[in-house]
């Protein structure tokens, strides 16, 4: 998985997610591996959803109310939000300036 993580567009990075998943070609660890690298790697393009979508993947089938705090998905949706805020914040910058005339 070396040089996983660049800076590509989001949505490659969601194509690519299933084929590290275990009902593909990988394993649990090879697709958290690769959903926090590439979410370090380009910071600013929301990749921070797929540290969480990885987790739901392992784990959606058999989790219970009691796995949901687990320290790996509260750290991910942590960091998922934080991005998020900032997102919205950058949206509300440019609210009213989309489409119009210079």
């Amino acid at each position: 998985m070396k040089g996983r993580g660049w800076g590509g567009p989001p949505q490659a990075h969601q194509a690519e997610l299933p084929y590290w998943c275990h009902k593909w070609h990988g394993s649990a660890q090879s697709a958290e591996q690769f959903s926090r690298t590439a979410a370090a790697a380009a910071p600013g393009v929301l990749l921070s959803v797929l540290p969480p979508q990885s987790w739901f993947e392992h784990n959606d089938t058999d989790a219970t109310r009691q796995d949901c705090p687990h320290p790996n998905l509260v750290a991910a949706v942590n960091t998922l939000l934080v991005d998020v805020t900032e997102a919205l914040e950058q949206f509300r910058h440019v609210d009213g300036f989309v489409g119009a005339a210079p």
